[in-house]
């Protein structure tokens, strides 16, 4: 959601109630969910996204910061939130990270991760080249 300088405090302000309610419609969240996830009240939130005209008060600046640097990601009905990525190498790390510490350092141990994340790598497969032909007939 990172947005450019807007034309004025009240408009930079739309912009960014915009740009929540978006997120907001696509996750399905309610005030109390986003309450829960960002740690701004419920009224708080309530508040900083129904007021009119909209402005830039410390409980919408404190929902983009939260925006900013999250990704909302709702799983088996739950939602819950995950630091974004800046870029292949922090994805490529951070997926390194957790194979190392699923390691037990055994033999065994590899084995049992490699097939865990090569199933993983099977179930993603169907998404990846349908999203890629897709891409490539466009």
């Amino acid at each position: 959601m990172a947005l450019g300088r807007p034309p004025s405090p009240e408009d930079g302000a739309a912009m960014v109630v915009d740009a929540i309610m978006a997120e907001k419609n696509r996750f399905s969240i309610s005030d109390n969910e986003l309450s829960r996830i960002t740690g701004v009240t419920q009224s708080g939130v309530t508040r900083a996204l129904n007021r009119k005209p909209p402005r830039m008060t410390p409980n919408l600046k404190k929902l983009k910061r939260w925006f900013d640097g999250n990704a909302i990601i709702r799983l088996n009905g739950q939602l819950t939130s995950r630091p974004k990525m800046n870029g292949r190498a922090d994805g490529e790390a951070k997926i390194a990270s957790i194979a190392k510490e699923m390691w037990d350092g055994t033999q065994t141990g590899l084995v049992s991760v490699i097939s865990i994340m090569e199933a993983i790598q099977a179930l993603l497969r169907p998404t990846r080249s349908t999203t890629t032909h897709s891409q490539e007939e466009a």
